[in-house]
Order: C-alpha cells, then sequence, then structure tokens
C-alpha cells in the first residue's frame, strides 16, 4: 500500500485538538471522526479535484497517514502544513524522500520536489 506519512521530529507528538480543529475546517475534508479506531484517533476523508484519501493520526500522535500518494493526498500534506504552526517532515512508504513541507510556497513545488508534477 502506498502512502504518505508526517511527522514533527522523532517522539515530538502532534496537537489532537489542533489537528482535529484544521480538518474540520479544511475545504474538502469531511466524516472528521474523533476515537480510537484501528490505527487511528482521528480519522477524515479528504477530497481534492477527481481524488480522494484518508488522513488518520496515529494513536500515538506522533505521526499523521495519509493513504495513497495521488493529488488528495499531496494537497491534504500541504493544507495540514498550512495550518499547524510548526514545521512537518513527510515521508513516503519507501523512503525515498524526507522533505520539510513549511519549505514549499505552493502546492506545486511540492509536487515538483517529489517528482509528481
Amino acid at each position: 500500500m502506498r502512502f504518505f506519512l508526517l511527522y514533527l521530529g522523532e517522539k515530538i507528538k502532534f496537537d489532537e485538538n489542533l489537528i482535529l480543529q484544521i480538518l474540520k475546517a479544511m475545504p474538502g475534508a469531511s466524516k472528521v471522526k474523533v476515537g480510537q479506531f484501528i490505527g487511528a484517533c482521528i480519522e477524515a476523508s479528504f477530497d481534492f479535484e477527481d481524488d480522494s484519501t484518508i488522513i488518520r493520526l496515529k494513536p500515538d500522535r506522533e505521526t499523521i497517514a495519509i493513504s495513497g500518494v495521488g493529488k488528495a493526498s499531496l494537497q491534504a500534506a500541504y493544507r495540514l502544513q498550512s495550518e499547524y504552526p510548526k514545521p512537518i517532515h513527510m515521508i513516503d512508504a519507501d523512503y525515498s524522500f524526507d522533505v520539510v513541507l513549511s519549505e514549499f510556497r505552493d502546492y506545486e513545488s511540492l509536487c515538483k520536489s517529489i517528482g509528481t508534477d
């Protein structure tokens, strides 16, 4: 399964309440759920153009998994960073890159950096 994994740094936790606020306000996000799900404490669907993904804050709050690697997944990661006050790292399942999302001025530059333009 292909996915993106977001993290702040080793053993650094995301602010669960802030992630919840961001997801509830994010255009394209829906079905935002809070609880103890398999592999998540917060889960949301996200639609962008003709693509969709699932965003999951892991129970340890150290990572956010975004299913798939398409347009919706990239846009979800970019939008999370645009609202989160700390730099967020993003890696893929193959560990072929580790980028800091806050270093990109726009969605298009992020896509070019990881070779999905």
